[in-house]
């Protein structure tokens, strides 16, 4: 079974974030060189001059081709600092470290967020400074930001070979939405892919003759954001089993007219492409039907595949480009999964 490439999305394009239309927020946007200088408008009302701030950030992002993820996720860490600032009366210009420290404490004691959260609100709160700060539309320093340390931080739980096993042997091989959902678990398994990147698969996007892949890598800015990826025999006989399936799901609904390589079978959403509450779901239930303790989750099983990685000395660069990773730091710290040879190695290779 073969499907043609995918064509790739022009340059440029736009990543649908309403936020950052101008006409909508009804803002002039001013040209963002690094070397321009911009000064709010102290007349203007607080709310409007902070929220002014955001969108010039949000809309350099867009300029910058970053992922709809990542500003969909600035835009959530912002707002919600913006509206801690207009609750209390307070602007951007003015801000102290002490302000900082009372917004860390309502983050802690108000909204009951957890380490992890809280630090990845700040990093946000951080990188959007800088920003400013080279913009002149803020004076103090970014060293006013306090950087709250990941108490307890650890790898997201990977899913070993043995629990994959335990997984795609609880679904049927009637049920179209168990066909599926067996095939989402394996593919994401073999392949690493991120939860969002499997839900933008079309059926142009794999090969199943070549047992291979191209995905648009989330998370990137190159001009070309797309990576190959590849699976084994055992995934690519699912995959078939599914698209089989798909096949005659979509013959009976013709409303239906979908590319998507994994679609709804829901009643309200039938033949459109699937979303990531459906997936989340699927792993919740799964969790409480064969009574697993661990935490299980889309992610746990790319963490797995890059564990698998690194015990099976797949070269670190190698692995990299598997995961679609922009940084070799970030595909390293699946390194201390798999580390418990490094002592052996050490007395082995390099004083034997």
């Amino acid at each position: 079974m073969q499907y043609a490439s995918h064509p790739l999305p022009m340059r440029g394009q736009s990543l649908g974030v309403g936020v950052m239309d101008p006409k909508r927020i009804g803002i002039f946007l001013p040209n963002l060189d690094e070397r321009s200088q911009f000064v709010l408008d102290e007349n203007q009302p607080l709310v409007l001059r902070n929220q002014e701030a955001k969108n010039l950030f949000l809309e350099r992002l867009q300029s910058d081709e970053c992922s709809k993820h990542t500003i969909s996720s600035y835009h959530h860490a912002l707002k919600i600092f913006l509206d801690w600032l207009e609750n209390t009366g307070k602007s951007i210009v003015g801000m102290l470290e002490q302000d900082f420290v009372d917004y860390e404490i309502y983050l802690s004691d108000k909204r009951k967020l957890k380490s992890t959260t809280k630090a990845h609100y700040f990093s946000s709160i951080r990188n959007w400074w800088v920003f400013l700060l080279k913009r002149g539309m803020v004076n103090q320093d970014v060293s006013i930001i306090p950087a709250p340390k990941r108490r307890g931080t650890e790898h997201y739980p990977y899913v070993e070979e043995q629990e994959i096993e335990i997984l795609l042997n609880s679904f049927s091989g009637f049920f179209p939405v168990d066909i599926r959902n067996k095939a989402i678990i394996s593919l994401m398994y073999a392949t690493g892919v991120r939860l969002g990147e499997l839900i933008s698969l079309d059926l142009s996007s794999i090969d199943t003759e070549k047992m291979k892949g191209n995905v648009k890598t989330f998370k990137s800015r190159k001009d070309n954001p797309h990576r190959d990826v590849y699976w084994d025999t055992k995934t690519n006989d699912i995959l078939l089993e599914w698209l089989s399936t798909r096949e005659r799901l979509i013959q009976t609904e013709t409303k239906v007219n979908s590319n998507a390589l994994f679609i709804s079978l829901a009643t309200q959403s039938y033949g459109k492409r699937i979303g990531k509450d459906a997936i989340q779901k699927l792993f919740r239930e799964k969790r409480e039907e064969l009574g697993i303790d661990k935490k299980i989750s889309a992610h746990s099983l790319r963490h797995g595949f890059g564990h698998k990685g690194v015990e099976k000395n797949i070269h670190p660069r190698h692995l990299q480009l598997m995961l679609g990773h922009e940084k070799l730091e970030t595909t390293m710290g699946y390194m201390g999964c798999a580390n418990k040879e490094v002592e052996d190695a050490y007395r082995k290779k390099m004083i034997g």
